[in-house]
């Protein structure tokens, strides 16, 4: 399956020690293909039953995705609660151009999440884990590429809200340790696993920042009920 998807975009990163027989990730970055062309790909390629977006509002609402299987609906973020449940196989998607892609698991349930500064203001993530875990208190996160603190220069509006390192009148937060954080304090005893790749810095990745208007999206792709796995190696 590794060979199904690397063939169609330029970078990819895939979370260590995170996927189980029923579920399975990864985080694709920027092709020669546009957005519903890869969508079509994807499904094609893995034999997906369906695959299923959402309207990105940079909010924090979360939903089940059966409710996103007829039409796009607004929100950020999908929940499952059981993913045995799921009998034929299913893949979530979630977009993001410099902003968080956030995937936690339980032992049977799993969401995906976009976060950016406005996301994880509102506690999208920490809702997320919240609903994910299964009150044994063990999760596991996968934060995929996203933009670097050095890339992240942000005012004094943003700052007040994230916090982050002052240089002179500018400010940087981290936004993948600030997530990693707010589900640190949620769930204390949780596993989290960033990819430090900076989707700016990485011309594999796709980047509003770098590229503006013209500016992909990536896309973090959660798949439910597929035995196959997803790619062989960790990152290119």
């Amino acid at each position: 399956m590794h060979n199904k998807l690397s063939k169609f975009v330029n970078g990819y990163w895939v979370a260590p020690n995170f996927d189980t027989e029923n579920v399975k990730q990864i985080f694709l970055g920027s092709s020669a293909l546009d957005y519903l062309e890869i969508k079509e790909k994807i499904k094609t390629e893995l034999s997906l039953e369906y695959l299923v977006d959402l309207k990105q509002v940079h909010g924090s609402d979360i939903v089940d995705p059966k409710n996103a299987l007829e039409a796009e609906i607004a929100a950020d973020g999908f929940f499952i609660s059981d993913t045995l449940s799921i009998k034929k196989p299913l893949g979530l998607i979630i977009k993001t151009a410099d902003c968080l892609p956030v995937i936690i698991r339980s032992n049977n349930s799993v969401a995906i999440v976009h976060a950016g500064w406005r996301g994880l203001a509102a506690g999208i993530v920490e809702k997320a884990a919240k609903l994910v875990d299964d009150g044994k208190g063990e999760l596991k996160v996968a934060i995929g590429p996203c933009i670097c603190k050095d890339c992240f220069e942000v005012d004094s509006d943003v700052y007040s809200v994230l916090g982050g390192e002052q240089r002179g009148a500018k400010y940087y937060p981290d936004l993948a340790e600030i997530a990693a954080k707010k589900v640190l304090e949620v769930i204390p005893n949780t596993e989290v696993v960033k990819s430090n790749i900076c989707t700016k810095c990485s011309v594999n990745f796709n980047s509003y920042r770098r590229d503006q208007k013209i500016a992909g999206r990536n896309i973090a792709l959660l798949v439910v009920n597929n035995k196959e796995r997803l790619c062989q190696k960790q990152y290119i």
